[in-house]
């Protein structure tokens, strides 16, 4: 009835699967003054930005189902923190492309180099791991270098 055998190819579809309440009280908890913590802005928009630096390392051009799929891989890389349960579990709920699928659960397929690259840059700890990283996906440096500055300051007023 409500389209759940289809794969989710809009962030709409995803929050009508997911359930409008979850969603809207997540969307809550992240939104600007809703946390005095200053230490958990990064970790408010760590979702989006992941997302978002995906995107720009794939850099689909006008392909607008390849930069939806890719950016919502990204995003669901966290839903099991959004959830608070096993991503494999949330996913039987989402149905979400093949390609979704071997990235966040197999950690192989299309999508997994730029998952794994955006994950590497989010962790402080392996940057000096990032070259080889970037030569084990065929990224050249430069590239991962421009798509994270475009992603940067497309969100420096969030920032």
């Amino acid at each position: 009835l409500f389209g759940a055998g289809r794969e989710v190819g809009t962030i709409r579809q995803a929050i009508m699967l997911l359930g409008q309440n979850r969603v809207r009280q997540w969307l809550l908890e992240q939104r600007p003054g809703a946390h005095t913590d200053k230490e958990l802005l990064p970790m408010r928009h760590a979702l989006v930005l992941r997302a978002r630096l995906m995107e720009y390392l794939m850099d689909a051009g006008p392909q607008q189902d390849l930069r939806t799929e890719i950016y919502l891989t990204g995003l669901f890389s966290q839903l099991d923190r959004l959830l608070h349960e096993p991503l494999s579990r949330a996913l039987q709920r989402v149905p979400v492309s093949e390609r979704m699928v071997s990235a966040l659960l197999r950690e192989d397929g299309a999508y997994f180099a730029y998952l794994d690259l955006a994950s590497q840059m989010e962790d402080f700890d392996r940057l000096d791991q990032l070259a080889q990283v970037c030569e084990d996906h065929e990224f050249s440096l430069d590239h991962v270098n421009r798509a994270l500055i475009r992603m940067l300051a497309r969100w420096s007023h969030v920032l």
